[in-house]
Protein backbone atom coordinates (compact mmCIF):
# COMPACT_ATOMS: atom_id res chain seq x y z
CA UNK A 1 0.00 0.00 0.00
CA UNK A 2 2.95 2.70 -0.37
CA UNK A 3 1.31 5.00 -2.70
CA UNK A 4 -1.57 5.48 -0.57
CA UNK A 5 0.25 4.71 2.68
CA UNK A 6 -1.36 7.41 5.29
CA UNK A 7 -0.78 5.71 8.69
CA UNK A 8 3.02 5.09 10.36
CA UNK A 9 3.01 1.73 11.78
CA UNK A 10 5.81 1.98 14.76
CA UNK A 11 6.77 -0.34 17.29
CA UNK A 12 9.27 -1.34 19.87
CA UNK A 13 10.07 -4.57 20.97
CA UNK A 14 12.20 -6.41 22.76
CA UNK A 15 11.16 -10.29 22.07
CA UNK A 16 9.67 -10.08 18.79
CA UNK A 17 6.22 -9.93 19.65
CA UNK A 18 5.33 -5.94 19.46
CA UNK A 19 7.12 -6.18 15.82
CA UNK A 20 5.37 -9.39 14.85
CA UNK A 21 2.06 -7.42 15.66
CA UNK A 22 2.74 -4.11 14.45
CA UNK A 23 3.83 -6.10 11.31
CA UNK A 24 0.47 -7.80 10.54
CA UNK A 25 -1.45 -4.75 11.59
CA UNK A 26 0.48 -2.85 8.56
CA UNK A 27 0.04 -6.09 6.63
CA UNK A 28 -3.90 -5.99 7.40
CA UNK A 29 -4.27 -2.42 7.14
CA UNK A 30 -4.90 -0.71 3.48
CA UNK A 31 -3.57 2.93 4.80
CA UNK A 32 -0.09 1.56 6.40
CA UNK A 33 2.80 0.63 3.53
CA UNK A 34 4.87 -1.34 6.40
CA UNK A 35 5.69 -1.26 9.98
CA UNK A 36 8.84 0.51 11.58
CA UNK A 37 11.18 0.31 14.61
CA UNK A 38 10.53 3.84 16.58
CA UNK A 39 14.61 3.75 16.29
CA UNK A 40 14.55 3.86 12.88
CA UNK A 41 12.78 7.40 12.56
CA UNK A 42 13.27 10.57 13.94
CA UNK A 43 10.40 11.89 15.91
CA UNK A 44 10.03 14.80 13.31
CA UNK A 45 9.07 11.94 10.62
CA UNK A 46 6.14 12.04 12.46
CA UNK A 47 4.74 15.74 12.55
CA UNK A 48 1.51 16.16 11.36
CA UNK A 49 1.27 12.16 10.31
CA UNK A 50 -1.11 9.48 12.33
CA UNK A 51 0.63 6.58 13.82
CA UNK A 52 -0.42 3.46 15.40
CA UNK A 53 2.48 2.29 17.94
CA UNK A 54 2.67 -1.17 19.23
CA UNK A 55 4.61 -0.25 22.47
CA UNK A 56 6.33 -3.49 24.81
CA UNK A 57 7.25 -3.05 28.25
CA UNK A 58 10.37 -5.15 29.44
CA UNK A 59 12.19 -5.28 32.78
CA UNK A 60 10.82 -2.82 35.34
CA UNK A 61 9.01 -0.59 32.98
CA UNK A 62 11.69 -0.07 30.39
CA UNK A 63 11.35 1.16 26.66
CA UNK A 64 12.62 -1.71 24.79
CA UNK A 65 16.16 -1.07 22.70
CA UNK A 66 14.53 -0.03 19.49
CA UNK A 67 12.55 2.57 21.25
CA UNK A 68 15.10 4.26 23.56
CA UNK A 69 16.39 6.88 21.34
CA UNK A 70 12.97 7.73 19.42
CA UNK A 71 11.84 8.08 23.17
CA UNK A 72 15.07 10.29 24.49
CA UNK A 73 13.99 12.36 21.11
CA UNK A 74 10.52 12.73 22.49
CA UNK A 75 11.45 13.87 25.91
CA UNK A 76 13.70 16.42 24.52
CA UNK A 77 11.36 17.96 22.17
CA UNK A 78 10.23 21.36 23.13
CA UNK A 79 8.40 22.32 19.47
CA UNK A 80 4.51 21.03 19.65
CA UNK A 81 3.50 18.72 17.21
CA UNK A 82 1.18 20.49 13.99
CA UNK A 83 -2.34 20.22 13.78
CA UNK A 84 -2.85 16.90 12.41
CA UNK A 85 -0.28 14.78 14.66
CA UNK A 86 -3.03 11.98 15.80
CA UNK A 87 -2.25 8.38 17.35
CA UNK A 88 -3.34 5.55 17.99
CA UNK A 89 -1.25 3.33 21.01
CA UNK A 90 -1.51 -0.31 21.61
CA UNK A 91 0.88 -1.73 24.81
CA UNK A 92 2.40 -4.76 25.66
CA UNK A 93 2.92 -6.58 28.68
CA UNK A 94 2.16 -8.46 31.81
CA UNK A 95 -0.61 -6.87 34.32
CA UNK A 96 1.18 -9.21 36.81
CA UNK A 97 4.22 -6.50 36.95
CA UNK A 98 4.06 -3.27 38.40
CA UNK A 99 4.81 -1.10 35.66
CA UNK A 100 2.33 -2.74 33.11
CA UNK A 101 2.55 -0.77 29.58
CA UNK A 102 4.37 1.84 31.57
CA UNK A 103 6.55 2.44 28.06
CA UNK A 104 3.58 2.96 25.55
CA UNK A 105 2.09 5.17 29.00
CA UNK A 106 5.22 7.23 28.56
CA UNK A 107 4.63 7.75 25.07
CA UNK A 108 1.55 8.47 25.04
CA UNK A 109 1.88 11.19 28.12
CA UNK A 110 4.83 12.71 26.21
CA UNK A 111 3.03 12.93 22.63
CA UNK A 112 -0.18 14.61 24.16
CA UNK A 113 1.70 16.93 26.34
CA UNK A 114 3.26 17.91 23.06
CA UNK A 115 -0.23 18.55 21.04
CA UNK A 116 -0.80 15.16 19.46
CA UNK A 117 -4.20 14.02 19.01
CA UNK A 118 -5.49 10.64 20.81
CA UNK A 119 -7.57 9.07 18.25
CA UNK A 120 -8.99 6.78 20.72
CA UNK A 121 -9.41 7.90 24.22
CA UNK A 122 -8.22 4.78 25.37
CA UNK A 123 -4.70 2.82 24.79
CA UNK A 124 -5.30 -0.32 23.71
CA UNK A 125 -3.59 -3.53 25.87
CA UNK A 126 -1.98 -6.66 25.41
CA UNK A 127 -1.98 -8.56 28.80
CA UNK A 128 -0.10 -12.29 29.14
CA UNK A 129 -1.37 -12.79 31.73
CA UNK A 130 -5.09 -12.22 30.73
CA UNK A 131 -7.27 -14.76 30.16
CA UNK A 132 -7.42 -14.63 26.44
CA UNK A 133 -3.71 -13.64 26.70
CA UNK A 134 -2.60 -10.72 24.35
CA UNK A 135 -4.94 -11.38 21.79
CA UNK A 136 -7.62 -10.89 23.82
CA UNK A 137 -6.91 -6.93 24.34
CA UNK A 138 -5.56 -6.90 21.24
CA UNK A 139 -9.18 -8.09 19.08
CA UNK A 140 -11.05 -5.20 21.45
CA UNK A 141 -8.76 -2.71 20.23
CA UNK A 142 -8.39 -3.50 17.14
CA UNK A 143 -12.67 -3.79 17.09
CA UNK A 144 -12.41 0.41 17.49
CA UNK A 145 -9.48 0.80 15.12
CA UNK A 146 -10.80 -0.09 12.01
CA UNK A 147 -13.91 2.35 12.00
CA UNK A 148 -11.92 4.79 13.64
CA UNK A 149 -9.20 5.14 10.88
CA UNK A 150 -12.19 4.79 8.56
CA UNK A 151 -10.68 1.37 7.05
CA UNK A 152 -12.64 -1.56 6.08
CA UNK A 153 -11.56 -4.32 8.64
CA UNK A 154 -9.83 -6.79 6.92
CA UNK A 155 -11.11 -10.74 7.30
CA UNK A 156 -8.21 -11.95 8.66
CA UNK A 157 -4.95 -10.32 10.16
CA UNK A 158 -2.05 -13.01 9.24
CA UNK A 159 -1.12 -14.29 12.19
CA UNK A 160 -3.50 -12.45 14.55
CA UNK A 161 -6.21 -15.42 15.47
CA UNK A 162 -9.79 -14.31 15.93
CA UNK A 163 -10.99 -16.37 19.34
CA UNK A 164 -12.35 -18.89 19.44
CA UNK A 165 -13.84 -20.59 22.78
CA UNK A 166 -14.37 -24.17 22.88
CA UNK A 167 -14.82 -26.45 25.43
CA UNK A 168 -14.46 -30.28 25.70
CA UNK A 169 -17.17 -32.63 25.56
CA UNK A 170 -15.88 -33.59 28.89
CA UNK A 171 -16.63 -30.14 30.49
CA UNK A 172 -20.11 -30.36 29.22
CA UNK A 173 -23.20 -31.86 31.12
CA UNK A 174 -25.84 -33.44 29.00
CA UNK A 175 -29.51 -32.64 29.41
CA UNK A 176 -30.26 -35.67 30.17
CA UNK A 177 -27.27 -36.58 32.64
CA UNK A 178 -28.35 -32.91 34.44
CA UNK A 179 -31.56 -34.06 34.90
CA UNK A 180 -30.85 -37.22 36.39
CA UNK A 181 -28.66 -35.64 38.71
CA UNK A 182 -31.72 -33.02 39.87
CA UNK A 183 -33.82 -35.85 40.02
CA UNK A 184 -31.47 -37.89 42.49
CA UNK A 185 -31.36 -35.04 44.60
CA UNK A 186 -34.52 -33.76 44.88
CA UNK A 187 -36.15 -37.32 45.28
CA UNK A 188 -33.63 -39.06 47.67
CA UNK A 189 -34.87 -41.31 50.23
CA UNK A 190 -31.85 -39.62 52.82
CA UNK A 191 -33.23 -36.21 52.47
CA UNK A 192 -36.29 -35.32 54.45
CA UNK A 193 -37.83 -31.76 54.91
CA UNK A 194 -37.86 -30.61 58.84
CA UNK A 195 -40.59 -28.59 59.61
Amino acid sequence: HEDDASVLTLFASETGTAQRVAEDFAAACTLSAGATAMDDLEVDDIDGKTCVFFISTCGQGAMPHNGKEFLKQLDARKEPFKEGTRFLMFGLGDSSYYFFVKAAKDVEQRLVELGATKILAAMGTGDDSAEGGMEEGLHDWLDNVWPALEVTPPTEIPHIEPIKVSYSDKAVIRPEDDQRALNQFYHSDSIHAVS
